[in-house]
């Protein structure tokens, strides 16, 4: 990520001619810059980067499975909105395979918790105490 950031910092201040920071913003409002070694990139009318984004999974086999994609296009500018996103389907079979798990009632409760080990442990604790006190009163005699 520090490289990307700093990659992106020398090429904005290449192309705005100045360190400013309102030059930066200028010169990348709504523009598109096809000659990138990353493949090509575009700004919405707030010089903001609109990037494309996986929604993915990774299955078993350790490969990424795409579900959806998600696209950003710039629109005229409305209350300081000034993208869209559109959502694509490339396999949602992985999406609906994988949402909506059976959860137990207790995790909504505030916790599952098991007591059968507390319960075995406080009857084994009473019939070594019983054993004891049978030993006790027997070896008293």
């Amino acid at each position: 990520m520090t490289y990307l950031a700093c990659y992106g910092v020398c090429v904005g201040v290449r192309k705005a001619g100045s360190m400013t920071g309102t030059s930066v913003a200028n010169t990348f409002k709504s523009a598109q810059i096809t000659q990138f070694p990353y493949g090509p990139i575009e700004f919405d009318a707030a010089g903001i980067r609109l990037p494309q984004f996986s929604l993915s999974w990774q299955n078993k086999n350790g490969t990424l499975q795409v579900a959806y994609m998600a696209y950003f296009t710039k629109v005229t500018c409305i209350q300081n909105r000034c993208i869209d996103v559109s959502l694509t389907a490339i396999n949602d079979n992985v999406w609906k395979n994988s949402r909506n798990p059976n959860l137990d009632q207790c995790v909504y409760m505030g916790g599952c918790v098991n007591y059968y080990p507390y319960i075995i442990g406080g009857g084994v604790a009473i019939l070594v105490i019983a054993i004891m006190i049978m030993f006790f009163f027997y070896r008293r005699q």
